[in-house]
Protein backbone atom coordinates (compact mmCIF):
# COMPACT_ATOMS: atom_id res chain seq x y z
CA UNK A 1 0.00 0.00 0.00
CA UNK A 2 2.70 2.45 0.95
CA UNK A 3 4.46 2.21 -2.41
CA UNK A 4 1.40 3.18 -4.45
CA UNK A 5 0.49 5.93 -2.00
CA UNK A 6 4.01 7.32 -2.22
CA UNK A 7 3.95 7.46 -6.00
CA UNK A 8 0.38 8.66 -6.09
CA UNK A 9 0.99 11.49 -3.63
CA UNK A 10 3.58 12.97 -5.93
CA UNK A 11 0.96 13.02 -8.69
CA UNK A 12 -1.96 14.12 -6.60
CA UNK A 13 -0.91 17.60 -5.53
CA UNK A 14 -3.94 19.37 -6.71
CA UNK A 15 -6.28 22.20 -7.55
CA UNK A 16 -6.98 25.98 -7.39
CA UNK A 17 -8.74 28.35 -5.02
CA UNK A 18 -10.83 31.52 -5.08
CA UNK A 19 -12.33 31.18 -1.59
CA UNK A 20 -10.84 32.32 1.74
CA UNK A 21 -8.93 29.85 3.91
CA UNK A 22 -8.40 29.79 7.64
CA UNK A 23 -5.60 28.53 9.90
CA UNK A 24 -7.62 25.75 11.50
CA UNK A 25 -7.28 22.15 10.28
CA UNK A 26 -7.62 20.06 7.11
CA UNK A 27 -10.97 18.62 8.26
CA UNK A 28 -14.43 19.93 7.38
CA UNK A 29 -17.94 19.03 8.49
CA UNK A 30 -20.20 19.01 5.43
CA UNK A 31 -23.92 19.21 6.14
CA UNK A 32 -27.31 19.82 4.60
CA UNK A 33 -30.19 19.89 7.05
CA UNK A 34 -29.72 17.07 9.55
CA UNK A 35 -27.46 15.05 7.24
CA UNK A 36 -23.68 15.37 7.47
CA UNK A 37 -20.36 13.75 6.70
CA UNK A 38 -16.79 14.72 7.59
CA UNK A 39 -14.23 15.40 4.87
CA UNK A 40 -10.51 15.26 5.65
CA UNK A 41 -7.56 16.24 3.52
CA UNK A 42 -4.72 13.76 3.84
CA UNK A 43 -1.01 13.47 3.25
CA UNK A 44 -0.13 10.03 1.91
CA UNK A 45 3.47 10.26 3.15
CA UNK A 46 4.51 11.19 6.66
CA UNK A 47 7.38 10.63 9.06
CA UNK A 48 7.02 9.73 12.72
CA UNK A 49 7.64 13.35 13.76
CA UNK A 50 4.46 14.40 11.91
CA UNK A 51 2.38 12.59 14.54
CA UNK A 52 0.16 13.18 16.39
CA UNK A 53 -2.22 14.35 13.69
CA UNK A 54 -4.29 17.51 14.16
CA UNK A 55 -6.95 16.81 16.80
CA UNK A 56 -9.76 17.46 14.30
CA UNK A 57 -9.05 14.09 12.66
CA UNK A 58 -9.83 12.19 15.84
CA UNK A 59 -12.89 14.35 16.53
CA UNK A 60 -14.33 13.53 13.10
CA UNK A 61 -13.41 9.84 13.39
CA UNK A 62 -15.13 9.52 16.77
CA UNK A 63 -18.40 10.89 15.37
CA UNK A 64 -18.63 8.64 12.31
CA UNK A 65 -19.45 5.02 11.63
CA UNK A 66 -17.27 4.35 8.58
CA UNK A 67 -14.16 5.67 6.88
CA UNK A 68 -14.05 6.27 3.12
CA UNK A 69 -10.63 6.08 1.45
CA UNK A 70 -9.48 6.63 -2.11
CA UNK A 71 -8.85 2.94 -2.91
CA UNK A 72 -8.50 -0.47 -1.28
CA UNK A 73 -4.77 -0.73 -1.84
CA UNK A 74 -4.24 -3.02 1.13
CA UNK A 75 -6.74 -5.44 -0.37
CA UNK A 76 -4.37 -6.20 -3.24
CA UNK A 77 -1.47 -8.57 -2.62
CA UNK A 78 1.89 -6.86 -2.31
CA UNK A 79 3.50 -8.77 -5.20
CA UNK A 80 0.56 -8.13 -7.53
CA UNK A 81 0.48 -4.45 -6.59
CA UNK A 82 4.20 -4.02 -7.19
CA UNK A 83 3.95 -5.68 -10.61
CA UNK A 84 1.00 -3.53 -11.67
CA UNK A 85 2.82 -0.41 -10.55
CA UNK A 86 6.08 -1.41 -12.22
CA UNK A 87 4.26 -2.04 -15.49
CA UNK A 88 2.63 1.39 -15.27
CA UNK A 89 5.90 3.27 -14.90
CA UNK A 90 8.18 1.20 -17.15
CA UNK A 91 8.63 0.86 -20.89
CA UNK A 92 7.62 -2.56 -22.20
CA UNK A 93 9.24 -2.10 -25.65
CA UNK A 94 12.51 -0.81 -27.14
CA UNK A 95 12.19 2.61 -25.51
CA UNK A 96 14.36 3.70 -22.59
CA UNK A 97 15.43 6.98 -21.03
CA UNK A 98 18.65 6.81 -23.00
CA UNK A 99 16.79 6.93 -26.34
CA UNK A 100 13.75 9.12 -25.56
CA UNK A 101 15.48 12.01 -23.78
CA UNK A 102 17.54 14.70 -25.47
CA UNK A 103 21.25 14.29 -24.75
CA UNK A 104 21.36 17.48 -22.67
CA UNK A 105 18.41 16.46 -20.47
CA UNK A 106 19.76 12.93 -20.07
CA UNK A 107 23.06 14.44 -18.94
CA UNK A 108 21.32 16.67 -16.39
CA UNK A 109 19.54 13.67 -14.94
CA UNK A 110 22.80 11.71 -14.83
CA UNK A 111 24.46 14.53 -12.85
CA UNK A 112 21.57 14.65 -10.38
CA UNK A 113 21.78 10.92 -9.77
CA UNK A 114 25.58 10.82 -9.46
CA UNK A 115 25.34 13.48 -6.75
CA UNK A 116 23.18 11.00 -4.85
CA UNK A 117 25.42 8.00 -5.59
CA UNK A 118 22.83 6.49 -7.92
CA UNK A 119 23.37 5.08 -11.40
CA UNK A 120 21.19 6.30 -14.23
CA UNK A 121 21.32 2.77 -15.69
CA UNK A 122 19.07 1.59 -12.83
CA UNK A 123 16.30 3.87 -14.11
CA UNK A 124 16.83 3.41 -17.86
CA UNK A 125 13.69 1.33 -18.50
CA UNK A 126 11.50 3.61 -16.40
CA UNK A 127 9.29 6.06 -18.24
CA UNK A 128 10.33 9.68 -17.62
CA UNK A 129 7.42 10.19 -15.22
CA UNK A 130 8.18 6.88 -13.50
CA UNK A 131 11.85 7.76 -13.08
CA UNK A 132 11.04 11.16 -11.58
CA UNK A 133 8.53 9.61 -9.17
CA UNK A 134 11.02 6.94 -8.07
CA UNK A 135 13.84 9.45 -7.63
CA UNK A 136 11.55 11.82 -5.72
CA UNK A 137 10.64 9.03 -3.33
CA UNK A 138 14.32 8.24 -2.83
CA UNK A 139 15.08 11.90 -2.16
CA UNK A 140 12.31 12.17 0.44
CA UNK A 141 13.66 9.09 2.18
CA UNK A 142 17.26 10.30 1.93
CA UNK A 143 16.33 13.57 3.62
CA UNK A 144 14.39 11.74 6.34
CA UNK A 145 11.13 13.41 5.32
CA UNK A 146 9.07 10.22 4.97
CA UNK A 147 9.09 6.76 6.47
CA UNK A 148 5.97 6.29 8.57
CA UNK A 149 2.34 5.71 7.74
CA UNK A 150 0.38 8.40 5.97
CA UNK A 151 -3.02 9.61 7.17
CA UNK A 152 -4.88 7.12 4.97
CA UNK A 153 -2.97 4.12 6.27
CA UNK A 154 -3.33 5.33 9.84
CA UNK A 155 -7.12 5.45 9.64
CA UNK A 156 -7.41 2.25 7.62
CA UNK A 157 -5.61 0.44 10.45
CA UNK A 158 -7.65 2.25 13.11
CA UNK A 159 -10.94 1.40 11.41
CA UNK A 160 -9.93 -2.25 11.20
CA UNK A 161 -9.03 -2.28 14.89
CA UNK A 162 -12.32 -0.60 15.86
CA UNK A 163 -14.44 -2.79 13.53
CA UNK A 164 -15.54 0.19 11.46
CA UNK A 165 -16.21 -0.45 7.78
CA UNK A 166 -13.82 0.95 5.17
CA UNK A 167 -15.40 2.11 1.90
CA UNK A 168 -13.57 3.17 -1.27
CA UNK A 169 -14.01 5.82 -3.94
CA UNK A 170 -11.87 4.16 -6.63
CA UNK A 171 -10.34 0.84 -7.55
CA UNK A 172 -6.60 0.19 -7.48
CA UNK A 173 -6.64 -0.26 -11.26
CA UNK A 174 -8.22 3.17 -11.66
CA UNK A 175 -5.50 4.74 -9.54
CA UNK A 176 -2.78 3.02 -11.54
CA UNK A 177 -4.41 4.24 -14.76
CA UNK A 178 -4.01 7.80 -13.49
CA UNK A 179 -0.31 7.15 -12.98
CA UNK A 180 -0.05 5.74 -16.51
CA UNK A 181 -1.62 8.91 -17.90
CA UNK A 182 1.58 10.77 -17.05
CA UNK A 183 3.42 8.71 -19.66
CA UNK A 184 1.72 10.72 -22.42
CA UNK A 185 3.54 13.91 -21.37
CA UNK A 186 6.54 15.19 -23.33
CA UNK A 187 9.54 13.31 -21.85
CA UNK A 188 12.07 16.15 -21.70
CA UNK A 189 9.58 18.53 -20.12
CA UNK A 190 8.72 15.98 -17.43
CA UNK A 191 12.36 15.31 -16.56
CA UNK A 192 13.47 18.95 -16.54
CA UNK A 193 10.52 19.93 -14.35
CA UNK A 194 11.19 16.95 -12.08
CA UNK A 195 14.87 17.81 -11.64
CA UNK A 196 13.96 21.34 -10.52
CA UNK A 197 11.43 20.03 -8.00
CA UNK A 198 13.78 17.40 -6.59
CA UNK A 199 16.50 19.98 -6.00
CA UNK A 200 14.13 22.14 -3.94
CA UNK A 201 12.11 19.36 -2.33
CA UNK A 202 13.22 19.85 1.27
CA UNK A 203 11.82 23.39 1.47
CA UNK A 204 8.72 22.62 -0.58
CA UNK A 205 7.88 19.54 1.48
CA UNK A 206 8.00 21.36 4.81
CA UNK A 207 5.93 24.25 3.45
CA UNK A 208 3.40 21.74 2.11
CA UNK A 209 3.12 19.97 5.47
CA UNK A 210 2.64 23.29 7.28
CA UNK A 211 -0.12 24.32 4.87
CA UNK A 212 -1.79 20.92 5.20
CA UNK A 213 -1.88 20.98 9.01
CA UNK A 214 -3.51 24.42 8.97
CA UNK A 215 -5.96 23.63 6.19
CA UNK A 216 -4.44 26.59 4.30
CA UNK A 217 -5.98 26.05 0.87
CA UNK A 218 -4.44 29.12 -0.73
CA UNK A 219 -0.94 27.96 0.18
CA UNK A 220 -1.66 24.45 -1.08
CA UNK A 221 -2.70 25.92 -4.40
CA UNK A 222 0.47 27.96 -4.64
CA UNK A 223 2.73 25.04 -3.80
CA UNK A 224 1.15 22.19 -5.65
CA UNK A 225 -1.45 23.30 -8.14
CA UNK A 226 -0.45 26.26 -10.23
CA UNK A 227 2.38 24.62 -12.15
CA UNK A 228 0.36 21.52 -13.05
CA UNK A 229 -2.68 23.53 -14.07
CA UNK A 230 -0.64 25.93 -16.22
CA UNK A 231 1.92 23.57 -17.75
CA UNK A 232 0.01 20.29 -17.89
CA UNK A 233 -3.70 21.16 -18.22
CA UNK A 234 -4.72 17.74 -19.59
CA UNK A 235 -3.02 15.99 -16.68
CA UNK A 236 -4.67 18.42 -14.26
CA UNK A 237 -8.06 17.43 -15.63
CA UNK A 238 -7.32 13.71 -15.45
CA UNK A 239 -5.66 13.64 -12.05
CA UNK A 240 -7.72 16.22 -10.22
CA UNK A 241 -10.73 17.95 -11.72
CA UNK A 242 -12.48 14.90 -13.20
CA UNK A 243 -11.87 12.79 -10.11
CA UNK A 244 -13.29 15.51 -7.86
CA UNK A 245 -16.44 15.60 -9.97
CA UNK A 246 -16.85 11.85 -9.59
CA UNK A 247 -16.32 12.08 -5.84
CA UNK A 248 -19.03 14.74 -5.53
CA UNK A 249 -21.53 12.14 -6.71
CA UNK A 250 -20.29 9.78 -4.00
CA UNK A 251 -20.61 12.49 -1.36
CA UNK A 252 -24.20 13.17 -2.44
CA UNK A 253 -25.01 9.48 -2.09
CA UNK A 254 -23.26 9.03 1.27
CA UNK A 255 -24.84 12.15 2.71
CA UNK A 256 -28.31 10.61 2.74
CA UNK A 257 -27.65 7.10 4.04
CA UNK A 258 -28.28 5.91 7.58
CA UNK A 259 -24.65 5.96 8.71
CA UNK A 260 -22.11 8.76 9.02
CA UNK A 261 -18.87 8.70 7.04
CA UNK A 262 -15.42 10.24 7.39
CA UNK A 263 -14.11 10.70 3.84
CA UNK A 264 -10.32 10.96 3.50
CA UNK A 265 -8.70 12.10 0.23
CA UNK A 266 -5.49 13.87 -0.76
CA UNK A 267 -5.37 17.34 0.81
CA UNK A 268 -5.10 19.24 -2.43
CA UNK A 269 -8.39 17.81 -3.65
CA UNK A 270 -9.92 20.19 -1.11
CA UNK A 271 -8.71 23.34 -2.85
CA UNK A 272 -9.63 25.31 -5.93
CA UNK A 273 -12.61 26.17 -8.04
CA UNK A 274 -12.55 22.55 -9.17
CA UNK A 275 -11.87 21.37 -5.62
CA UNK A 276 -14.28 19.69 -3.28
CA UNK A 277 -14.69 22.57 -0.83
CA UNK A 278 -15.62 25.18 -3.43
CA UNK A 279 -17.88 22.80 -5.33
CA UNK A 280 -19.72 21.63 -2.21
CA UNK A 281 -20.41 25.25 -1.28
CA UNK A 282 -21.76 25.94 -4.74
CA UNK A 283 -24.06 22.93 -4.39
CA UNK A 284 -25.62 24.45 -1.29
CA UNK A 285 -23.90 22.43 1.46
CA UNK A 286 -22.88 24.06 4.71
CA UNK A 287 -19.18 23.66 5.48
CA UNK A 288 -17.49 24.10 8.84
CA UNK A 289 -13.71 23.88 9.08
CA UNK A 290 -12.83 22.18 12.35
CA UNK A 291 -10.30 23.60 14.81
Amino acid sequence: MKQLQKFFFILAISLSLNIPSYAESPVWKVSKGDDFIFLGGTIHLLSEKDYPLPEAFQVAYSKTDNVVLEADIEGLGAAELQQKLLNAISYQDHRALSNVLDREVYGQLDVLLKERNLSIAVFDKFTPAGAIMAITQFELQRLGLIGGDGVDTHFAKLADKDAKESLFLETVDEQISFIKSMNSLEPNTVVKSGINEIESIKTIWQDLLDAWRKGDLEKLEELGIEDMRNRFPALYQTMLAKRNNEWLNDIDRLMTNQEKEFILVGALHMAGNDGLIAQLKRKGFTLEQLD
